[in-house]
């Protein structure tokens, strides 16, 4: 059994080739949907949550009774097999 005391406290750092397309790339602006689209592109969410990924829907806007407008950037389903 691990003591934790003795368990290294940072994080890992992982590794991973960037797998976005050179044009995406080259046109992509520096703002929260350019980031998005490289943890698409790179497949970040299952690579770290060890499961399948889908995008599902982008940038959806609804109203939340009693709240107002709420903006979701990214919705995933996921499939744990």
């Amino acid at each position: 059994m691990l003591d934790s005391s003795t368990m290294d406290k940072r994080p890992i750092a992982i590794k991973i080739p960037d797998a976005t397309p050179e044009i995406v790339s080259a046109y992509a602006l520096s703002d929260e949907q350019a980031l998005l689209a490289k943890v698409r592109y790179n497949r970040l969410l299952d690579i770290f949550l060890g499961v399948a990924t889908y995008s599902l829907q982008n940038h959806l806007r609804t109203t939340v009774t009693g709240l107002g407008q709420a903006e979701i950037d990214e919705i995933y389903v996921a499939i744990d097999r």
